[in-house]
């Protein structure tokens, strides 16, 4: 079928949980596109990432979302994914790097702010993950989200916020 029809059915599939049909389908439309259609390519490499971080498969979905952000280098969402990539992997100051750069393309995202206070927590960089905590909660992030990090800081701090 064409480009078009073969994406509806990877994210049918995606969605619906079968993610290595999914994953089979976008790396056939991965070798269908043009190498110069980088748009269309980052978007596809992007989601077959996803679908590959859904598999648990985090080497294969880190290599998507890199050549995603080769192909698209403004996408703050893909850098943001990658983050979580690297936050699994505790690769703590990795992860700060992908949060910071999605964040530096887009400032107004209180889940990358959130997730890279987690991550400077991690590395025992509390005035950061304190500063990141409050943009992420007046970026309108549920407190309730937050409530584990912000008594975890309370402590390390030893004071009321």
């Amino acid at each position: 079928g064409t480009i078009d029809d073969m994406l509806l059915r990877a994210i049918e599939a995606h969605n619906q949980g079968r993610l290595q049909e999914a994953v089979d389908i976008y790396s056939k439309i991965i070798e269908a596109v043009p190498k110069e259609q980088k748009t269309i390519l980052a978007v596809i490499t992007k989601h077959r990432g996803m679908a590959y971080f859904a598999m648990n498969k985090l080497d294969q979905a880190l290599n998507d979302f890199e050549t995603s952000i080769q192909a698209d280098p403004k996408s703050f969402r893909t850098y943001y994914y990658k983050g979580i990539v690297y936050a699994i992997q505790k690769k703590y100051k990795e992860a700060v790097d992908c949060y910071s750069k999605s964040l530096s393309l887009n400032e107004f995202q209180a889940h990358a702010n959130f997730r890279r206070a987690i991550a400077y927590y991690e590395l025992q960089e509390y005035e950061k993950a304190m500063n990141d905590l409050d943009v992420a909660l007046k970026l309108g992030l549920n407190p309730d989200e937050c409530k584990g990090l912000q008594e975890k800081l309370v402590k390390h701090f030893g004071m009321g916020m």
